[in-house]
């Protein structure tokens, strides 16, 4: 009895040896030994790997661990919005031009002889002059009154007069301010003809509207 239990001990003991040599040597063939020259440093081929022979493996050609990733550069800010360009100024106005204008009406169609009443034909003149200064901001407006040289001085100076007086009255009675107009009466001081003919005479019996503004 005593003999087959120690044959059975001695059998398992070499089962154990066996197992752990099988180990050792399964251990052994996942290693992969390298050349190394005199140095130390591994021997490599022409591709850069390590040559493999007896020996152990060298540190240098073991798996090189993977370098941990990189953290991603920050991202740049944002360039801040350029700011909204100025709205470009409103044209300035033109500024107003000055306007003047000056209007002869021969007195005949203003009136008959040797009067100062107004005839229906020369109102239809005035109206006319009164038409273009409502195309202005009107400021002055002058009614002079010029006769020929039949008759006296005096006698031709009080006629201007009375001719320009009516002409200005009309005016205002078309809206235009009375403040703004100034009546002249010359007689016969300033002829545009000769006062020798009848013709020349017709001529210097006249009325002129000469009005001074701006353009609206």
């Amino acid at each position: 009895m005593k003999s087959s239990l120690i044959v059975n001990a001695a059998g398992m003991a070499r089962i154990y040896v066996a197992v752990a040599a099988l180990a050792a040597c399964t251990a052994y063939a996942e290693v992969k030994p390298v050349l190394t020259d005199s140095a130390g440093v591994p021997v490599r081929d022409a591709s850069g790997a390590c040559v493999q022979t007896s020996g152990i493996l060298h540190p240098d050609c073991g798996a090189k661990k993977a370098e941990p990733a990189k953290p991603a550069a920050p991202a740049a800010p944002a360039a801040p919005a350029a700011p909204a360009a100025p709205a470009a100024p409103a044209a300035a106005a033109a500024a107003p031009s000055s306007v003047k204008q000056a209007i002869t009406i021969q007195a005949e169609a203003l009136f008959d002889f040797d009067k100062s009443v107004l005839k229906p034909a020369g109102k239809q003149s005035i109206d006319d002059a009164v038409a273009k200064m409502q195309r202005i901001d009107v400021q002055m407006v002058i009614a002079t009154g010029h006769t020929d040289s039949v008759g006296t001085d005096a006698y031709n100076q009080k006629l201007s007069d009375r001719r320009a007086t009516s002409v200005k009255e009309y005016m205002v009675s078309k809206g235009v301010p009375a403040a703004k107009i100034t009546t002249l009466g010359k007689g016969e001081t300033q002829p545009v003809a000769t006062n020798k003919t009848a013709e020349g005479r017709a001529k210097n019996r006249r009325v002129d509207i000469e009005f001074k503004g701006v353009s609206r």
